[in-house]
C-alpha cells in the first residue's frame, strides 16, 4: 500500500509522531494545495476506530477492539486539533474538514496554481473552511510555503491568484508567474497589457516571469517600467515570446536578471546597447532570419554570460541563399559562431537546434551540409563543457574531424552532434579518440561501424554512459558489441535515430542491426554467464546446520 492510499486520518496520525520540520513529514504533505482540498480526499475510506474521529462512536465497529483503538482515536483527535474535553462531543463535519485542511496546509512548501490543468481558484470556496478555524485568508494557512507558481491565460484567474496577501507568508522566497495567451479568449479576459501591470503590482516579489503571445500590440513600456522599479532586485528569469516585441524596453535596468529568453526575427527594435551584467544564460528563438539574433549578440554587454542557446525555426535561416552560395556574401552560420567566439571566449555551454526545413534552400545540396569549416569558430572555445547541435542538414564529420573536436574541447562533458549521415562518417578511430576524454559522459554522433572491432584495440576507462549513433549504422552488430564495451565500460544506454530519406525496407534492416547491437551490449559476457550456471545450489536447512525448523523449511520449499 502506498502512502497516498492511506486514509487522511492515518496520515495525520503518522505525522503527529514526527517533528514538524521532519523531512518525512514535509514529504507526506508537500502536495499541490488543490490535491489536498479536493473532496475525495476528505471522503476517503476510513478504517476501524478511525471512522469515529470527531463523530459519535459506532459500537459495532468497536466491538472487541476498545483496548487497541481507543488510543488511536485520542491521538488522531489531538492531531486534528480537538481538545481532550471535547472528545465525547459530536463535532460538525465541516469543522473537522476545516481543521484537517489547516493541518495539511501547514506543511505545504510548494504551491502551483495552473489554469491550463483545470484549476479554478474560487476564493469563496477556499475562504469558507478557513473562517471556521479563525483564518482570514489562504496565505495565513501556509506558514511553510517557500515557492509559488501561477500559470494563467485569463485575467480573472490571474487577478484572483495575485491579489491574495502573499506577503503574510513568512517563508515565501520564490514567485513564478507564467501568462500564456489563450487561443480563443474574450477581450475582457485578455490580461494584456495594462491589466497585467495592475495585477502584478499586488505581488510582494517576482522571481520568474514568462510572457507568451502570438503578437505584441504595444504596452510593453508600462509593464517593464514596473518590472524595473518594483521587481528589479528579485527578477532573475525572464521569458518573452511573441512576434513584434519591442526590444528597446529592455534598456531599463534589471540588475538581478540571470536568464533571458527572447523570440525575435528582425533587428528593427534592437537597441544599440543592452547592459545586463548579471546575465548568465541567453536563449534566442529566431524563426526565418538571424538578423535580430546577431543584433542582440552584438549589442549585449554581459561579461558573466556562460550559456547560449538558439532554437531556430527553419534551416534556411542559417544557410546562404542558393544564388549567394558562390558569392562573397558571409555565411550566416559562420558569422554567428564567429561573433559568439569573439565576444564570449569563456562560454561553457552552447545549444543550437533547428526545428525544421524550409523551401527552397533545403533542396540545395551545398546549403544542406555543415562541414567542419562552417563550425570552425566553435573550436576556439576551449572551455566548452556542453555542446548541442541538432540539425536536419548533413554533418560530414570523419575521424580526423572528430579528433580535432576532441583536441579543441578537452573538458567536454556532453557532446551532441545530431544531423544527417554521409559516407564520410565517424567510425572506430573517432570513438577511440573520444573515449580518452576524461569528463565525457554523454555522446551523440553520426557513427558508421564498418568493421567488427576497433583496429586500435584500446581498453579505456571512459565514463560515457549514454551513446547515440544518430543516423549511423553497424555492419557486424554481434562482434562490434565487444569493441564498444571495451571503449565504454560504463555504457548503459544505446540510442539511434531514423533516416528520413531511407526506404522502408532499408530502414527496417538497419533498425534490426542496431537493435541486435543494443541487445548484445545489454547481455552479460559469456564468462559471467558460465560462472552463474556452475554456481552450486545450497539447501538453506543444510547451510544452517539444522537450526532452521521444519516449518521454515516447508515455507521456502526445501525438505528437511
Amino acid at each position: 500500500m502506498k502512502l497516498n492510499d492511506l486514509p487522511p486520518e492515518l496520515l495525520q496520525l503518522i505525522i503527529a509522531f514526527l517533528s514538524p520540520a521532519s523531512t518525512l513529514a514535509v514529504a507526506l504533505t508537500s502536495r499541490v494545495l488543490f490535491e489536498i482540498t479536493i473532496e475525495h480526499l476528505w471522503e476517503a475510506p476510513r478504517m476501524l476506530g478511525l471512522v469515529t474521529v470527531g463523530d459519535r462512536a459506532d459500537p459495532r465497529l468497536f466491538r472487541g477492539r476498545e483496548g487497541r483503538c481507543g488510543w488511536v482515536g485520542r491521538k488522531v483527535r489531538r492531531a486534528v486539533g480537538l481538545e481532550r474535553g471535547e472528545e465525547k462531543q459530536r463535532v460538525p463535519l465541516v469543522v473537522l474538514r476545516a481543521r484537517r485542511f489547516e493541518f495539511y496546509a501547514s506543511f505545504v512548501r510548494s504551491l502551483s496554481l495552473d489554469e491550463t490543468q483545470g484549476d479554478t481558484l474560487s476564493l469563496e470556496v477556499v475562504n469558507k473552511p478557513l473562517q471556521l478555524v479563525g483564518l482570514s485568508s489562504l496565505p495565513i494557512a501556509l506558514p511553510r510555503l517557500h515557492e509559488l507558481s501561477v500559470h494563467a491565460s485569463r485575467a480573472s484567474f490571474l487577478k484572483s491568484a495575485c491579489s491574495l496577501p502573499w506577503s503574510l507568508c513568512p517563508s515565501l522566497s520564490r514567485i513564478k508567474i507564467s501568462v500564456q495567451q489563450a487561443p480563443r479568449v474574450q477581450d475582457n479576459e485578455d490580461p494584456w497589457p495594462s491589466a497585467l501591470k495592475d495585477t502584478l503590482a499586488h505581488l510582494p516579489r517576482l522571481d520568474e516571469l514568462e510572457l507568451i503571445r502570438h503578437h505584441w500590440r504595444g504596452g510593453e513600456d508600462a509593464l517593464f517600467d514596473l518590472l524595473s522599479t518594483r521587481f528589479g532586485a528579485t527578477l532573475r528569469n525572464l521569458t518573452v515570446l511573441g512576434l513584434d516585441f519591442d526590444m528597446r524596453v529592455l534598456e531599463q535596468p534589471l540588475p538581478a536578471l540571470q536568464e533571458l529568453n527572447l523570440m525575435l526575427d528582425t533587428d528593427a527594435h534592437v537597441p544599440a546597447v543592452l547592459s545586463m551584467h548579471a546575465l548568465r544564460k541567453l536563449h534566442l528563438h529566431p524563426i526565418t532570419r538571424m538578423d535580430g539574433s546577431q543584433a542582440v549578440l552584438a549589442a549585449l554587454d554581459a561579461p558573466e554570460l556562460g550559456k547560449v542557446g538558439l532554437a531556430v525555426g527553419f534551416l534556411s535561416a542559417l544557410d546562404p541563399l542558393p544564388d549567394e552560395i558562390d558569392s562573397a556574401s558571409p555565411d550566416p552560420l559562420h558569422a554567428l559562431l564567429s561573433l559568439l567566439a569573439r565576444r564570449w571566449p569563456h562560454l561553457v555551454s552552447f545549444f543550437l537546434h533547428i526545428s525544421g526545413t524550409h523551401h527552397p534552400a533545403f533542396q540545395s545540396e551545398a546549403a544542406a551540409s555543415w562541414p567542419l569549416s562552417r563550425l570552425r569558430p566553435l573550436l576556439t572555445l576551449s572551455q566548452l563543457k556542453e555542446i548541442h547541435l541538432v540539425t536536419p542538414a548533413q554533418l560530414p564529420l570523419g575521424d580526423a574531424d572528430v579528433a580535432s573536436l576532441a583536441e579543441a574541447w578537452p573538458e567536454v562533458r556532453v557532446l551532441h552532434l545530431r544531423g544527417g549521415v554521409v559516407e564520410r562518417a565517424a567510425g572506430w578511430r573517432a570513438l577511440s579518440v573520444l573515449a580518452q576524454l576524461p569528463n565525457l559522459q554523454e555522446l551523440a554522433l553520426p557513427i558508421i561501424l564498418r568493421t567488427p572491432s576497433s583496429p586500435l584495440a584500446l581498453i579505456s576507462a571512459s565514463g560515457v554512459d549514454t551513446l547515440s549513433m544518430g543516423q549511423g549504422d553497424v555492419a557486424f552488430p554481434d562482434h562490434s558489441s565487444s569493441g564498444l564495451r571495451a571503449l565504454f565500460p560504463k555504457l548503459k544506454t544505446l540510442q539511434f535515430d531514423t533516416r528520413p530519406g531511407n526506404s522502408h525496407a532499408d530502414e527496417i534492416q538497419r533498425a534490426g542491426r542496431l537493435m541486435r547491437l543494443r541487445i548484445a551490449l545489454g547481455s552479460e559476457p559469456e564468462k559471467n554467464r558460465g560462472e552463474r550456471r556452475e554456481m552450486k545450489v545450497v539447501n538453506p536447512w543444510e547451510r544452517s546446520e539444522g537450526r532452521i525448523g521444519a516449518r521454515e523449511s516447508a515455507e521456502v520449499g526445501w525438505p528437511r
